[in-house]
């Protein structure tokens, strides 16, 4: 272990799940409200979704900056400054008087946000073995899961009881309480700091050898696809349920969380299959099915264009 042997281990990784839960939250509690926040920036919902983009574009280009920051200055300081941009942002997009103002809100929150995704990672390396990190990423994910589950449903209350700028302020209000969290209870496990300067150029040199890197390559790729799958969904899922099926905010919050509760069985399963299957092993077995259950599902789609959404959530589950 390359870290404080004095950490506490259980209560460090409810500290990370915490934090992950930051990103389900950003992205799944505003979905109820698309309709609202259109009609209140005069606008249509086809370009609320592109706050969705935005978000999803400031998560890409972010990661690649807090990967060497949190390398030269720890883990603890860059997730403090994050949590700052993002708290902000989030109040920006409360306040936004126009859809591009909130577009520009949406990307800022995205690159404040998006360190705890780089950060949490690097903290369980630091701090478990390697042949614990898996089952370590499971119980993280684990923990992260309870928000997609309930993300909808406070949105959806927000949105009925009060208004969609509600949300934001709850977003607020949570990435302060997750830096109150960090700030006093998280100690910093990297020692491997180090005062070089960065550069630009080093820096695309180390990302470009590292892409050379076949089984990397090959690794993220992957990841990339299938996590293009769940954006995919997560950005028409407002329109295609409470617009094209006509559904009601609660039945969506309810399909969302049965979709949120599949992501939480996966990952508790994954954390017993760690004890007595190779990671790599599973990874290639369920990307296996992930491609299988994707393909069944576009040839539904192609054969009756109005699929019952029931086909949809239980392939998605």
């Amino acid at each position: 272990m390359n870290a404080n042997t004095t950490i506490n281990k259980n209560f460090l990784i409810v500290l990370l799940g915490i934090l992950a839960a930051l990103g389900p939250f950003t992205i799944d509690m505003y979905l109820p409200g698309f309709k609202q926040i259109a009609l209140d920036l005069r606008t249509d919902e086809k370009h609320v979704a592109f706050t969705l983009t935005s978000y999803f574009v400031g998560i890409a280009v972010g990661q690649l900056f807090y990967g060497p920051i949190v390398d030269k200055y720890g883990r603890k300081r860059p997730l403090l400054f994050g949590l700052f941009i993002y708290a902000l942002s989030a109040l920006g997009c409360a306040f936004s008087p126009s859809i591009q103002t909130m577009i520009g809100m949406r990307l800022l929150q995205a690159l404040g946000g998006c360190v705890g995704m780089v950060a949490a990672n690097a903290i369980i390396s630091d701090v478990y073995e390697v042949n614990q990190r898996a089952k370590a990423f499971s119980t993280m994910i684990l923990i992260m899961g309870v928000a997609p589950l309930v993300a909808p449903s406070i949105g959806s209350f927000f949105v009925e009881q009060a208004n969609w700028q509600y949300i934001f302020y709850f977003l607020t209000l949570f990435a302060f309480l997750v830096g109150l969290l960090i700030y006093f209870f998280l100690p910093e496990t990297s020692l491997h700091m180090h005062s070089n300067k960065l550069k630009i150029k080093t820096i695309g040199k180390d990302y470009l050898t590292i892409l050379k890197t076949k089984i990397f390559f090959r690794y993220i790729v992957a990841g990339s696809l299938s996590m293009a799958i769940l954006f995919a969904y997560i950005s028409s899922a407002s329109f295609i349920f409470l617009t094209h099926y006509a559904l009601s905010k609660t039945t969506f919050s309810i399909l969302f969380a049965i979709n949120a509760s599949g992501l939480i069985l996966g990952s508790y399963l994954n954390g017993l299959l760690t004890n007595y299957v190779n990671y790599v092993t599973i990874a290639r077995r369920a990307s296996i099915i992930l491609g299988i259950i994707t393909f069944l599902l576009l040839v539904l789609i192609y054969l009756k264009p109005n699929l019952p959404y029931q086909y949809m959530v239980g392939g998605l589950f």
